[in-house]
């Protein structure tokens, strides 16, 4: 993160979880689904069924609907999942982390080239959110190809940890909120699509956590100066976090 970032988790205490339809501004992918999911949409007739649709097709109860009735049934729920994952987006809230036990020259360059990086773990963070009123889920991001790969829909939370394989870089992993209270109010039958698709876009929460508890440590860019890193120790400090702060030694040049 940069150092705007860096001060405000610091000195509200809590980590910010982005809405997914912002983050979507960056990757217009992001928890929506592949092409592979779209494939109903190239059927004209029985004959353009996949052998394996088409088997569970035939092996629904018998009734007064044929075949192509039970496939035209089908398509329709295929859209309808199509639509409420694209509406429900808005309604997930996301907190990303690398996972590598070593630094990456990539991350530095592409998120924050002067920035600070927090050292945490799982068992850290698990610790760290447990005053959090948000019931927190996590999860490690599968990269897939878009292409050839589908979603399964019958969870909500498949899109939201789904990337395409050129992210796989980022080795992923995401602290995921969902409001379920605006696709289901307390009291009311649960939103429809359509108003879901009106809601306006919350850009995000502030989820308290305990900083002394997640943050093992913090390391800041290879490229900054040597000062910067005594700088936000002394911040650090003020704010009564003891964590260690050190700058990255990424670029030390090596023994002659």
């Amino acid at each position: 993160m940069n150092l705007a970032k860096f001060l405000s988790l610091i000195t509200t205490r809590s980590l910010w979880f982005a809405n997914a339809e912002v983050l979507a501004r960056a990757d217009p992918y992001e928890a929506v689904l592949p092409r592979t999911n779209y494939i109903h949409r190239s059927w004209k007739s029985l004959g353009d069924v996949d052998a394996h649709t088409l088997q569970l097709l035939r092996a629904r109860p018998p009734g007064e609907w044929s075949l192509e009735q039970h496939l035209q049934l089908e398509m329709r729920n295929r859209e309808d999942s199509i639509r409420r994952t694209f509406a429900y987006r808005k309604s997930f809230f996301l907190n990303c982390w690398n996972a590598a036990d070593h630094e990456s020259s990539a991350m530095w360059r592409l998120y924050s080239n002067e920035g600070i990086a927090i050292i945490s773990s799982m068992e850290r963070m698990n610790a760290a959110l447990q005053g959090a009123e948000q019931h927190i889920y996590c999860g490690l991001v599968d990269y897939i190809d878009y292409e050839t790969e589908t979603v399964d829909v019958s969870n909500l939370f498949n899109p939201v940890l789904r990337k395409r394989k050129s992210f796989d870089f980022e080795n992923e992993v995401r602290f995921v909120w969902w409001d379920d209270g605006s696709t289901n109010p307390i009291g009311r039958s649960p939103r429809t699509v359509e108003e879901m698709e009106s809601l306006p876009i919350n850009p995000g929460i502030a989820v308290p956590c305990d900083l002394a508890v997640m943050i093992e440590a913090v390391v800041i860019s290879p490229v900054t100066e040597k000062w910067v890193a005594s700088s936000v120790s002394q911040v650090c400090e003020r704010v009564g976090l003891s964590c260690p702060v050190s700058k990255s030694s990424l670029l030390d040049k090596p023994e002659r």
